[in-house]
C-alpha cells in the first residue's frame, strides 16, 4: 500500500485522494481478514520538515502493517515531477537514482539529514523489540520479516 506520509499536506502534493486515517482503516480492514500489508513512506516532498518525517516514522510504527518500506522521493525524466522540479537537482549521478539516495535539494531538510532519516526509520521501525519477537515468532512459521534481511538492509543503508 502507497501510504507515502501522515501529513496531508504532503498527501496532497503527491496527489494522493485519502487521508492517513483512511489508509490506516484499510490497514485494519486487511490484517481483520488476515491478509498481510506492505506499506510504502516517501521522504523528500520539497516543503516537507524533519518533523514531519518524523511524524510518519511515528504513524508507521503505530499502524505496525506486516512490512514497511521507506523511500526518498526520486523524480525520474520523463515524468511530471522532474519536468517540475528539475532546477532542483543535485546530482545527475544516474546511479544515485535508486530511491535510498537524496538527488534533489529540498527546503527544510539538508541532503545528509535526510539519509539519516532514512536509516532510522528502518532501524526504529523494524528493530524494536515487539517487531523483534514477532519477526523470530513469524520466521519460524516460515513467514515474516526475517532478522538477517533487516540487518543486510541496514547495513546496505549505512553504506550509502
Amino acid at each position: 500500500m502507497g501510504i507515502e506520509s501522515v501529513n496531508q499536506d504532503v498527501l496532497n502534493s503527491y496527489n494522493k485522494k485519502y487521508s492517513a486515517d483512511k489508509a490506516r482503516q484499510a490497514v485494519e480492514m486487511l490484517r481483520d481478514y488476515k491478509i498481510e500489508t506492505m506499506a510504502s513512506f516517501i521522504f523528500g516532498d520539497i516543503k516537507e520538515t524533519k518533523a514531519m518525517m518524523l511524524e510518519t516514522i511515528k504513524y508507521a510504527k503505530k499502524l505496525n502493517p506486516g512490512s514497511a518500506q521507506f523511500t526518498i522521493l526520486t523524480p525520474y525524466p520523463g515524468t511530471r515531477l522532474y519536468n517540475e522540479i528539475k532546477d532542483r537537482l543535485i546530482t545527475d549521478d544516474w546511479d544515485k537514482y535508486d530511491c535510498m539516495n537524496p538527488v534533489l535539494r529540498l527546503d527544510y531538510v539538508s541532503s545528509d539529514e535526510l539519509k539519516k532519516i532514512l536509516f532510522n526509520a528502518y532501524k526504529s521501525f523494524y528493530l524494536r523489540p515487539s517487531r523483534i519477537i514477532t519477526s523470530l515468532l513469524s520466521s519460524i512459521r516460515g513467514r515474516g520479516v526475517k532478522i538477517g534481511k533487516v540487518k543486510s538492509l541496514i547495513s546496505a543503508l549505512k553504506a550509502t
